[in-house]
């Protein structure tokens, strides 16, 4: 079996175990460092253990996807802060060069992010801070009241905004050096207007005038990106650019989701575009058919609002959508789906009107959590590089039965019992155990309108120590 190295942003599910699932299915191995080297939460990764854990495994792989933000910082969170110098940060870098400069057929792709607009929530104060630093990067200073942003607070994340815009060159110079195969640098929780425009506008002339369009790519998104490189490495490797076909239940794809900073069908290019596939527009012309469920306006997020009520004229629109997803077993085309009428979690009335009219396993994929982009890229890498089926339905599992029904319970149990949704501490089994029974409810009535008569087992962790994101486990009796 061929081996592909991966260096993960984290050691968050989607970042770690995601991106494994499917290349077994292509024949390749996905080998990542010993899970103590990745940090977690509230501790750092070891950049200085993963890089020589990097240098060692090297020798014998057909591929690396690096993340500069583990080995420069020490994983996602840790990039949001400012402890790490500019000087050591590009130093531990170099890591890149030299792997290539020993291993010249090493495929060696890099994914660093361009610093989202705020810090990291995790503490209800924080919470609060983090709003009010979105809104002063996504609006102007005066979007927010004077001195309601404390001063050590503010400068932390100015300071590690410049120290991180300056690593981002660093990466676009290992692609100008030949270093670096392919890097990418994705916009993560961005708005259409902050600090993040400059900083692009900059990367982008650099890429420009160092003529590395084809070795550099800048896009929304970050947890995904990890799956779809390793999508990109085995459709190459195989000289395969497969047809897609884009259809969108509401709004054409014309309006920005929330957290980007572009059109969502320019995320849909954009993640095409990334993994290697070819838009088409006539399904006769279409090896598979990306259906996206899109919103019209504004995108709702899961985390602040309650699903929406919809009309008559809703109402049927989306039997329609539903009923074009359907159709595509009859004319010989797979399907596949991201869920993007929300944010932070799947339109479970969607999924509910799917199987009524047909068999939603029948898709080659599903997602619909946290930002578009990253279901968007979720569900593409997926259906490109099809993982064991017991993924899709890990995928409703959490993205509709966790994030859409189950998980704002489990924080009204939480908040009753006095117990942080961004720390569990020592009662993450208590928390682990009533998502479980949840989840268990709605996977009771879920899955025999699948088809599944004997519904599993869900076993629910939450392997960050918080709220935001579970591991879903499936069990099947």
């Amino acid at each position: 079996m061929k081996k592909i190295i991966l260096v993960p942003l984290d050691s968050r599910p989607c970042n770690l175990k995601f991106p494994a699932k499917i290349a077994p299915s292509a024949g390749f191995e996905v080998v990542t460092p010993p899970a103590e080297f990745l940090g977690g939460f509230r501790m750092p990764g070891l950049p200085g253990k993963v890089i020589e854990w990097l240098e060692s495994t090297a020798g014998n792989a057909e591929a690396a996807v690096i993340s500069a933000d583990m080995i420069c910082y020490g994983g996602l969170v840790e990039s949001r802060k400012s402890e790490v110098a500019l000087e050591e940060a590009v130093s531990r870098l170099s890591v890149v060069a030299r792997l290539k400069n020993k291993y010249p057929g090493l495929k060696i792709y890099v994914h660093s992010v361009l610093m989202r607009l705020s810090i990291t929530a995790d503490s209800e104060e924080n919470e609060s801070l983090w709003k009010k630093i979105f809104e002063y990067s996504a609006k102007g200073p005066d979007a927010v009241p004077d001195d309601s942003i404390p001063k050590q607070v503010l400068d932390g994340y100015l300071s590690a905004r410049k120290r991180n815009h300056l690593v981002n060159e660093a990466c676009l110079a290992l692609a100008a050096s030949g270093s670096a195969d392919l890097v990418v640098i994705s916009k993560e929780d961005c708005a259409e207007a902050g600090p993040h425009k400059n900083e692009e506008a900059a990367l982008m002339a650099f890429v420009d005038t160092n003529s590395i369009a084809g070795r550099a790519k800048i896009l929304n998104g970050a947890d995904e990106i990890g799956a779809c490189l390793l999508a990109r490495h085995i459709l190459a490797s195989r000289a395969s650019s497969p047809k897609i076909a884009v259809r969108y239940s509401f709004g054409k794809g014309r309006d920005i989701s929330l957290y980007e900073d572009v059109p969502l069908d320019r995320v849909v290019s954009d993640h095409l575009d990334l993994v290697g596939a070819t838009r088409v527009e006539p399904l006769k012309d279409a090896d598979k058919v990306f259906f996206v469920h899109s919103f019209e306006g504004v995108q709702r997020d899961l985390v602040f609002s309650e699903q929406v009520a919809r009309d008559s004229d809703e109402r049927h629109h989306l039997k329609n959508f539903c009923s074009e997803i359907v159709m595509m077993e009859e004319i010989g085309k797979r399907a596949f789906v991201a869920d993007v009428f929300y944010a932070n979690g799947s339109d479970s009335d969607f999924m509910e009107k799917l199987a009524l009219l047909g068999d939603p396993k029948k898709l080659l994929s599903y997602a619909g959590w946290n930002t578009s982009a990253n279901s968007v890229g979720s569900a593409l890498s997926s259906a490109l590089i099809p993982a064991e089926d017991r993924f899709l339905f890990e995928r409703f599992s959490e993205d509709i039965g966790y994030q859409a029904v189950c998980r704002k319970p489990l924080e009204a149990y939480l908040h009753k019992a006095g117990i942080s949704k961004f720390y569990l501490g020592p009662r993450a089994a208590e928390a682990e155990e009533f998502a479980s029974k949840e989840l268990k409810k709605w996977g009771d009535l879920f899955f025999p309108k699948i088809g599944i008569a004997k519904s599993p087992d869900i076993k629910v962790a939450f392997p960050w120590g918080r709220t935001f994101e579970a591991d879903c486990d499936i069990i099947f009796p």
